[in-house]
């Protein structure tokens, strides 16, 4: 997070001189680091974030480490325990703090979730697409 602050700080320091309007930031990412530009987007008030383009990032790292995508060829567990230091089932309130919950997204916020994608299941996004009531999707990919 503190990356991303950085970058968008310095962004909104030079804003004037390379002509960008600050008041339409848009944040996209990739797996991580569409979960990054998505906890930023969702918790950060410093410079603002008109939308998000979160191209199957995780949203739900507790679902994420109990409900791994069968087969799991990345050993999701092994990178969710190294990422926060532990189990869930005794960082339990750490796993929660990384949680992009439906009550806060913003509006546009855009989730891909394909078959493709082996560490995160095309269900983990229509749940959440589904579960979000400020939440009106263009469409799910599947």
């Amino acid at each position: 997070m503190e990356d991303v602050e950085a970058a968008l700080s310095y962004i909104k320091t030079h804003a004037d001189e390379w002509f960008i309007d600050i008041d339409r930031i848009a944040l996209m990412g990739r797996s991580a680091g569409a979960h990054l530009a998505s906890l930023y987007a969702y918790r950060s008030t410093t410079v603002p974030v008109r939308a998000v383009v979160n191209y199957y990032g995780p949203n739900d790292l507790l679902r994420g480490y109990y409900d791994p995508a069968f087969p799991d060829p990345l050993n999701v567990r092994a990178i969710l325990r190294a990422f926060l230091g532990g189990t869930p089932d005794k960082l339990r309130e750490l796993y929660f703090t990384f949680k992009l919950l439906p009550s806060i997204m913003l509006d546009p916020t855009f989730p891909f979730s394909t078959g493709l994608c082996r560490s995160r299941p095309y269900s983990w996004g229509k749940v959440w697409t589904l579960s979000t009531n400020n939440y009106k999707p263009l469409e799910t990919v599947r």
